[in-house]
């Protein structure tokens, strides 16, 4: 028969070292800048953990979001984008949720890959919102792209 209490011990021995790397990971994450306070282009990262911000400036030029059974929040609804410059935001999510805040004007392209996880858009929409206005201006748009691979992706307001 097999000795099980030496197989119990290797599990263990496994999960401790599985552990202990996730802590380091997430210990060099926060101190080699993976967390970004740079306004134009922030870089948020949730590693066990949350990580938000806010950017108050007026051109955002793009974003980088990792959650790693953790959390992020971009909230972008005091940003300004030009309508000519869709800029893109790399998404990262595994086993992790990801919320990004956006107006309800923005338009969103989602374009990230979904492995075992959803993207969804919840922005309230009133009953007469049709979309874009035909004869104004194209609204701004910005565009998502990554992977969710047994995480989320929540658009909000």
């Amino acid at each position: 028969m097999a000795d099980q209490s030496g197989s119990g011990r290797a599990t263990w021995f496994v999960i401790a070292i599985v552990l202990l790397g996730v802590l380091i990971v997430s210990v060099v994450a926060d101190h080699a800048g993976l967390t970004s306070d740079r306004g134009d282009h922030p870089r948020l990262a949730g590693v066990l953990g949350s990580a938000s911000q806010s950017p108050e400036t007026v051109a955002v030029d793009g974003a980088e979001m990792t959650a790693l059974m953790g959390s992020c929040l971009l909230d972008l609804r005091h940003a300004q984008i030009s309508p000519s410059v869709a800029p893109i935001v790399d998404v990262f999510a595994m086993m992790g949720s990801v919320v990004i805040r956006v107006p309800d004007g923005w338009t969103v392209d989602r374009q990230a890959l979904r492995v075992f996880g959803n993207v969804r858009d919840l922005r309230q929409r009133s009953a007469d919102w049709s979309g874009a206005d035909p004869t104004g201006p194209e609204p701004p748009r910005l565009v998502l792209r990554g992977l969710v691979m047994m995480g989320s992706l929540h658009i909000r307001s």
